[in-house]
This record gives C-alpha cells, structure tokens and sequence, in this order.
C-alpha cells in the first residue's frame, strides 16, 4: 500500500493517493487502509517518510560498504569524492527533487515533521559514525568535530536539488569542483604534508612592513608622523627624482 502511495505521489503529488484505488491495486479492503494508517492523510505520510527514508539510506549504505574496503587515506578520499560525484549525477535528478518534496511535506504535520527529523537525526549519527572511525585512523584533521561534518555534507547533497529545476545557467561541473576543493580542504587536508608556506615578506628589508616595501613608523611614533610615512610610501615617484629636499 506505502508502495503504491509512492508512486501515485510520483506521479501526480499528493492529490493523486486516492484510496480506493490503491485498494483495488492492492487487492485490501478500504477498512483495512484506515485500520493501518488511520486516514488518508495518514497513508500520505507513511509514503512521504518512506520515500525521504529510501533516498538517504541506499547512499549511506553504500557509503559504509565502501568504508569497509578502505585502507588508507587515499582510499577514504576516493571514496568520498566517488560518493560526491554520485550525488551530483544528473541521473539522481529525480531521486533529489522526491526527497525535497518529502521534506516539504512535513509542512503543517507535526507529526510527519517528528517522524522525519528522528529519521535525519539517525543518518547523521550513523554517517558520524564512520567519519570518527576515518579521524582515529587519522584520514579527516583532528579538530574536524564528525557530527557538524555529517550535518553540513547532508546539507551540501540536499542542496544540489537547486540544479535540477530547469535551470539553464546551472553549472554541475563548477558545483562540482567547489564541492570537492571544499571538502578537501576543510576535512582532509594534512598539515603534516603541506609544505610550510613563507610567510608574506620575510625577504623584505628591514625597517619594512612586511611584503611592501613601505617605511615602518618609528616605535612612538605619532599618528600624524605614521600616517606621512604611509602617504610617502604610497604615493608614486617620478624615474630620476627623490623627495628628499636639496
């Protein structure tokens, strides 16, 4: 019955669950619906929570599986770009618009609303799981706290949905490279293996700020006396000529 509510919601949205129908199809009688659900409203629901659940859980799913495999660093990376690349596919276009309609669903239901956050709420935990399992073994940074990490890459996938409603600027490849770039360097960049980067203006000459060249106000220096120097510095000087006076 659920599974046919899915596909009537799929077809034509909420409108089109009709109950008898789905009875007939199911060979149920209509008593034994509202025995179940309660109501129509209630059979709605149970379809809407099971299509939002069905969206998350094959990916975490597979996510885990995958996990399982993993046996370094570089394999936990593949695994998460692989994972990132999967949601972006325009294949999974009409996964994401169903799981958006699902979450819109909850609008004036407290109860659906209930049902689906304890849901969200579980998914976050169990792919938190695995991302602290990845930090003990030193594949995400130290500081990275797992729970707001599972969070925002929920959030990150979910709004993807923003690409698949006929927008003709939309740029998948761009979304992409952000996603990845970001993901890279907020989770699981290795300071250990970055390269110690010079810091801005070591080489300059002493009495400069440092990578400008600028004078540097004496210690004590009054703020008029600091701000001609800057102006100094600042302003341009003609080939040949000095501002010290002759």
């Amino acid at each position: 019955m659920i599974e046919l509510a899915m596909e009537a919601i799929d077809r034509g949205g909420e409108v089109a669950v009709r109950v008898a129908e789905i009875a007939k199809r199911s060979g149920t009688a209509i008593t034994s619906i509202y025995h179940h659900f309660g109501s129509r409203d209630g059979l709605v629901e149970a379809a809407q929570t099971e299509r939002i659940v069905r969206s998350y859980r094959e990916g975490l799913e597979r996510f885990r599986r995958g996990f399982g495999t993993c046996r370094s660093r570089a394999d936990f990376r593949d695994l998460l770009m692989g994972e990132i690349r999967d949601r972006n596919s325009p294949g999974r276009a009409r996964i994401r618009l169903a799981r958006v309609h699902g979450v819109g669903a909850v609008l004036g239901r407290p109860r659906l609303a209930k049902r689906v956050g304890e849901f969200l709420d579980r998914i976050d935990q169990d792919l938190a799981d695995l991302l602290a399992d990845a930090q003990r073994r030193g594949w995400i940074r130290a500081e990275v706290d797992p729970l707001a990490a599972s969070q925002w890459f929920s959030t990150v996938v979910f709004g993807r949905v923003l690409g698949d409603i006929g927008r003709k600027s939309w740029n998948a490849a761009g979304w992409l490279d952000i996603t990845v770039a970001t993901i890279d360097f907020l989770l699981l960049r290795d300071e250990r293996d970055s390269k110690a980067r010079p810091v801005r203006g070591e080489n300059a000459k002493a009495g400069s700020v440092a990578g400008s060249g600028r004078p540097k106000a004496p210690r004590g220096a009054s703020p008029r006396r600091a701000a001609k120097l800057a102006t100094a510095a600042s302003s341009p000087r003609r080939a040949g000529t000095s501002t010290r006076k002759r």
